[in-house]
């Protein structure tokens, strides 16, 4: 999530540092067109001035002939040119009479030959054409240098910088807002997908983002809803069950009981010995349903122990009397779950591999890199490999004749499985060594 604010963070900068690049360049575009029209403004009003200055001085000079540009002799061109040097400005450097180039034949107005715009300093050389009055071969150079101040610049590079800095505050507190809003969506749709429902999404001032936590809010009292609402189905379900199937248990024992007395034949005892059977197994499928349905509602609040998994292989193998099971060995590891749950899934796990066993089944735990993995396999007939993935879903059954031999409902494993994933482990099914099938049950174990 962290990444995703610093990716949007990044894009968001540098779209601006972009655009900043594109605008700075349009704007220094503009600055040097104002710029240049602004000084050819300035030197053709000073070029008119200093015709006229000079034709007034040759007027007063060759009163007989004011339009004769040869009665202007160069000495006075310098004092008009040194007059108007010091009384334009500190911005004009120099100011000359030049040939007029090839360039400025067709161009009476001037133009600039040369600009250098900096962060400091502004340097332009600006040709202007005398008049034929005065001459027309020759044109006045302009020089200019336009510096800022030391004080104008500490203020263009301090509000450079504040500008950076608020543009710099504002992309954080809009990639940090959008950062907490997907967290915040994540936790909510979370804590939804775990059963738990009292997250609910905060209200937001954006219209667009308002509209999506209603909508999140909604989905999840929507669920909500229709989780109490199959909870308390099953529940009845369970209990109507219970009742009845207590009730013919209840009449068949009593009938049995008549067996010894001798009121039964043979025939209609070993009827009634069957129908008991079946209530029996149709007494624990209500009970496994029960148990997986509320799993996967995850409505049952679950008490977590630290469980000591060598003490709890032994005593589950202990628990299950079989000859056929051998706990070959158990690293050490220890696990934080619900020690009834986990019990039932391992219980699960080996009474599979026990009712499918020709001779031994064999169990051992060890610990790999970061993970423990507790390993169960037997030498029956295996799970192929199209298969391994369906016997965890609830139901599912290798043996479709659902004979009393291997018994069940598909329910075992995938209980097993669902436990094991809410403790955070994992189950993968293979093939032994013995070419039965192998169970491997994964748990995180980071080392320190």
């Amino acid at each position: 999530m962290r990444s995703l604010a610093a990716i949007l963070y990044l894009l968001i900068l540098g779209f601006l540092v972009v655009a900043g690049y594109f605008v700075d360049d349009i704007g220094t575009r503009y600055y040097r067109e104002e710029i240049s029209e602004e000084y050819l403004h300035y030197s053709r009003l000073i070029t008119s001035a200093i015709e006229q200055n000079l034709a007034m001085k040759a007027s007063e000079q060759n009163s007989t002939n004011t339009n004769n540009p040869k009665t202007i002799d160069s000495a006075e061109l310098n004092r008009v040119l040194n007059f108007w040097r010091k009384n334009v400005g500190k911005e004009l450097v120099s100011l000359s009479v030049v040939d007029r180039p090839i360039t400025l034949s067709n161009n009476l107005k001037g133009t600039v030959s040369s600009l250098s715009v900096t962060d400091k300093t502004d340097e332009l050389t600006v040709l202007i054409p005398l008049s034929q009055k005065i001459n027309s071969k020759k044109a006045l150079k302009f020089d200019y240098t336009s510096e800022y101040s030391e004080d104008y610049m500490m203020f263009y590079y301090l509000s450079t910088i504040a500008v950076y800095s608020f543009m710099a505050l504002i992309i954080t507190l809009i990639a940090w807002s959008i950062y907490r809003y997907i967290n915040q969506i994540s936790r909510v749709t979370h804590s939804v997908a775990e059963g738990d429902f009292n997250w609910k999404m905060s209200p937001s001032k954006i219209p667009a983002l308002k509209k999506l936590s209603d909508d999140i809010n909604s989905m999840a009292n929507s669920i909500e809803e229709k989780t109490a609402e199959n909870l308390i189905l099953t529940g009845a379900i369970h209990h109507e069950l219970r009742i009845p199937i207590t009730r013919m248990r209840l009449a068949l024992d009593i009938a049995l009981n008549g067996k010894a007395n001798g009121d039964l034949t043979g025939e209609v005892s070993e009827l009634l010995s069957g129908m008991d059977n079946d209530l029996e197994e149709l007494a624990s499928l209500t009970e496994e349903i029960l148990t997986i349905s509320r799993m996967r509602l995850r409505s049952v609040e679950t008490r977590s122990d630290s469980l000591h998994f060598p003490t709890l292989l032994t005593s589950l193998i202990a628990s299950i009397e079989s000859s056929k099971v051998t706990l070959l060995k158990c690293d050490e590891f220890t696990l934080t779950a619900n020690r009834t749950l986990l019990e039932r899934a391992l219980i699960n796990i080996i009474d599979n591999a026990i009712k499918y066993t020709e001779q031994v089944v064999e169990i051992a735990g060890k610990l790999e890199q970061e993970r423990f993995v507790l390993t169960i396999v037997d030498d029956g007939p295996g799970i192929s490999l199209d298969k391994r993935e369906m016997v965890l879903k609830p139901f599912y059954r290798t043996d479709k004749s659902r004979n009393r031999e291997t018994g069940g409902f598909g329910l075992g494993l995938a209980i097993a499985d669902m436990v094991i994933k809410d403790c955070g482990g994992e189950i993968k099914i293979g093939e032994s060594r013995f070419g039965g099938a192998r169970v491997d049950v994964y748990w995180p174990c980071p080392t320190n």
